[in-house]
């Protein structure tokens, strides 16, 4: 891709008292459950308390979209999207919820286009 997917972004993360900056494009996915953010990245799975609200602008920012209220997705490993169903790297799925569908598959695919 273009010289702006190329660089190194990262996204500072307080995890367990320690600040840790992760490259936006090693991170697959983000979910929050029971006051816990997973970070699903290339290498492993980190967990830290928090509110995903504190990193939403910033994940936006950084070509992740919003597939339900709860969980965050890179674009650049969206690999299908059928109806409702979103596959990251082939081997992964995730339910968009119904009123995120139509907005999740456009930014899909302008990321793809490179608009």
């Amino acid at each position: 891709m273009g010289n702006l997917k190329e660089k190194k972004r990262e996204i500072q993360f307080l995890i367990k008292g320690a600040w840790y900056g992760i490259n936006v494009n090693n991170i697959k996915l983000i979910e929050v459950f029971d006051h816990k953010i997973l970070i699903l990245t290339n290498h492993d799975q980190l967990e830290m308390r928090g509110s995903l609200s504190h990193y939403e602008t910033e994940l936006l920012k950084n070509d992740f979209v919003k597939i339900s209220r709860s969980v965050f997705v890179n674009l650049m490993y969206i690999t299908n999207i059928k109806g409702q169903r979103i596959w990251i790297d082939n081997n992964k799925i995730c339910n968009i919820s119904r009123e995120r569908t139509k907005l999740v598959y456009r930014q899909w695919i302008e990321y793809r286009i490179g608009l």
